[in-house]
């Protein structure tokens, strides 16, 4: 204890005129000493730290700074400095730096001795004026505007990224340089007169012209603020905004204001302004002409002094209401007094009304004779349409509108394509009339659509364009007449015609079967029945005529049998047993069949189709069609390669079910078979046994079931026959 009492006297010994708080720590940061003689800022008592660690009182985020000192000024022996925040009695932080000095070797101290000073005010004015400079440097760098500082030479210092922005330089271009380098000649005096004002104390503003890097001119607006110290300038700060777009604005909207003055005078349309007293502040020369005055005459008087009939009007009815509601108006009017109906729109202005009137006299005019036209037009059976140059419905009479089953307030404003649909007219046909109708002559023209109803009619059409002064369509007046009878009757006298036609070509084709297919068993029968006469009963040759007489009568059986055949397919020319077949079904029905054929030759049936396709059509027709190709597609096969058959269905852009049948067979020459194809006892292969019918029966059965049918082939390559139906 008393060794302790000895070492404390010793210390207050030493420090007693230290101005510092002198604290004494072990080598554990155990405080062991707090000098007492001045007031500590931290407000402890030396009784309430002896014996307490002193990193108790140290603010989390500070210890491993002062440990770090503290273990430098142990292991190097050195003194350490360290600032932190330290705990104050009233539990505020306090910045404290203190000097950690090493004696743990002196006997009398056996410790640190740690000199500390409260640093709080000096730290907190440095934020304070780190704060400032901050703000003034955000402000300097950030300014949308240019910000410059200019010496007393008027050179500059310092810039912004603005300037740079504004004027093109970098900012190493534009230190140091004067400002009048960025200056126009022109605008140089006044500028440097701001200057002058400036620096003796006196803000200033300037507008002038400066030049960019690149040689163009830039509007300016400039502010020159001294920056004082100690009652006297030491800088002078130019804040430059780029009003460039702000004068070229301006200029424009002067242009646009004697643009629009232009306009009004140009135009066939009256203005006038009038003041709330119905005074003339503007009129334009189309209004002047008719009051029969001149614009310099009119303007500044009373417009009821230049005609007192109008304080009776109803244009001085509708100004007073557009005063009262702030709302324009719109009307027309017929003025005595000129002769004229107009057409006037009154709008409320700032210092009373602007008036803008069309003369519709003439339209007026134009209108009762339409209004005549327009009655007889209702009234005609014909139908009667109007189109505007776009192609919408202007008008359409009763008749044109009941062919439509539609009313004109449907119909007006609409394209008649948009009316009938894209199902119920040829878009192609609206496009030919559009196209002729530019043309701007008259012109006729036979078009078909369908109803609602879904009745097909037929509708001539004679068509009128009307053109404006300069030569451009102004509308397009439609005569419509219904001829669908007479389109029907032409119709079927067509039909008639091409019947004919076939039944002419199939009485030549049968003539020629009678005159080469009958003629030859014929006559050979006649004749071995002539010879049976004249031979015994007995004789060994009446057995051989006998039998050649039995071939012939044969032959010919079976050719009547053909033509019976063909002829049975030609009568029936819709089968009555039409129903939806599905084409795959078919397709592996025929497969099954003949699936025994393709394993003998070795030959592949392959399938390409879509299973949903479906045709209404005739099931046994189809079969045999498809049976036929297909076997004749076996029986000549190319004796050079392994047989492959491909069966294939799509449907094209119209709707129709397209059938394919290709194979890689002996093929055919086309160009020497082609006229004979499709014909009675046509065989263009010897080595292979056949009557020479099949493909004759094909093309009636696909006809039949109104198809049609291609064939391309090439010789020792392949044949592919392309069969097409409507549905």
């Amino acid at each position: 204890m008393q060794e302790l009492i000895n070492q404390h006297a010793f210390f207050d010994t030493i420090f007693q005129y230290n101005i510092d708080t002198i604290v004494v720590l072990n080598k554990d940061g155990i405080i062991i000493y707090r000098s007492d003689d001045m007031q500590p800022s931290l407000g402890w008592q030396s009784n309430e730290l002896i014996g307490t660690d002193i990193r108790h009182y140290i603010h989390e985020e500070d210890i491993r700074v002062f440990e770090a000192a503290l273990y430098t000024a142990c292991t190097l022996r050195t003194t350490e400095t360290c600032t932190y925040r330290a705990k104050a009695c009233s539990g505020q932080w306090r910045w404290i730096t203190s000097e950690l000095i090493n004696m743990l070797e002196h006997p009398a101290v056996q410790g640190f001795i740690m000199r500390s000073k409260d640093i709080t005010d000096n730290i907190e004015a440095a934020a304070k004026i780190k704060e400032k400079e901050a703000y003034y440097e955000s402000l300097f760098c950030n300014h949308p505007d240019s910000v410059t500082l200019l010496n007393s030479a008027g050179q500059i210092e310092d810039a912004n990224a603005s300037t740079t922005r504004i004027f093109g330089y970098t900012k190493e271009e534009i230190i140091n340089q004067h400002f009048a380098s960025f200056v126009k000649p022109e605008a140089l005096e006044t500028s440097q007169a701001a200057f002058a004002q400036a620096w003796l104390g006196k803000s200033g503003w300037i507008k002038g012209t400066g030049i960019h890097k690149n040689g163009t001119e830039v509007e300016l607006s400039v502010t020159l603020v001294p920056i004082m110290h100690q009652g006297k300038v030491i800088k002078v700060q130019g804040i430059t905004q780029d009003i460039t777009q702000v004068i070229r604005a301006h200029q424009l909207i002067k242009e646009q204001t004697e643009a629009q003055s232009s306009i009004f005078e140009s135009i066939n349309e009256g203005f006038l302004a009038l003041d709330q007293n119905f005074y003339i502040t503007y009129i334009n020369q189309v209004c002047a002409t008719l009051l029969n005055e001149s614009k310099e005459a009119l303007l500044n008087r009373s417009l009821f002094s230049i005609n007192p009939d109008l304080s009776s009007s109803i244009f001085l009815r509708k100004c007073k209401e557009v005063a009262a509601t702030g709302k324009s108006v719109h009307f027309q009017e017929y003025f005595p007094f000129i002769n004229v109906t107009l057409d006037l729109d009154i709008y409320p202005t700032k210092k009373g009304f602007a008036v803008h009137f069309l003369d519709i006299t003439d339209k007026i005019a134009q209108q009762e004779n339409f209004e005549k036209l327009f009655f007889v037009a209702s009234k005609v059976l014909n139908g009667v349409l109007i189109l505007q140059a776009n192609g919408t419905i202007e008008w359409a009479n009763e008749s044109f509108l009941k062919v439509l089953d539609i009313s004109l307030t449907e119909a007006k404003g609409k394209k008649v394509s948009e009316i009938l649909g894209e199902n119920n007219i040829n878009y192609d046909t609206i496009i030919k009339i559009a196209q002729r109708v530019q043309n701007g002559v008259p012109f006729s023209e036979d078009i078909a659509f369908t109803q609602k109803n879904g009745q097909r009619i037929w509708l001539h059409v004679d068509i009128t364009p009307e053109l404006d002064k300069s030569g451009k369509i102004k509308r397009s007046f439609f005569i419509l007449s219904d001829v669908s009878a007479l389109k029907d009757a032409e119709l079927h006298l067509q039909q008639q015609a091409n019947a004919l036609f076939l039944k002419n070509q199939d009485l030549q084709q049968f003539t020629y079967m009678v005159s080469h297919n009958l003629r030859a068993p014929v006559a050979n029968a006649l004749g071995y029945t002539d010879l049976l006469y004249r031979v015994q009963k007995n004789d060994p040759v009446y057995d051989k005529i006998l039998n050649k007489l039995k071939t012939s009568v044969t032959r010919l059986d079976d050719v009547i049998k053909d033509i019976n055949t063909i002829l049975a397919v030609k009568d029936k020319d819709k089968p009555n047993t039409k129903q939806p077949v599905s084409v795959a079904g078919v397709f592996r029905q025929v497969h099954e069949r003949l699936q025994g054929a393709l394993a003998e030759c070795g030959g592949q049936l392959v399938t390409e189709l879509n299973e949903d396709y479906k045709l209404n059509t005739d099931k046994v027709y189809l079969y045999s069609i498809i049976y036929k190709l297909v076997s004749n597609a076996i029986k000549y096969r190319s004796p050079n390669r392994p047989l492959k058959i491909n069966l294939g269905a799509w449907q094209d852009a119209e709707g129709k079910i397209v059938l394919w049948i290709t194979d890689n067979g002996i093929g055919m020459d086309m160009q020497k078979v082609k006229s004979h194809l499709f014909k009675l006892y046509k065989r263009f292969n010897t080595n292979v046994e056949g009557k020479g019918m099949g493909l004759l029966l094909v093309k009636n059965q696909v006809e039949a079931l109104g198809g049609h049918i291609e064939v391309a082939s090439q010789l020792d390559s392949g044949t592919v026959f392309t069969i097409s139906f409507n549905s």
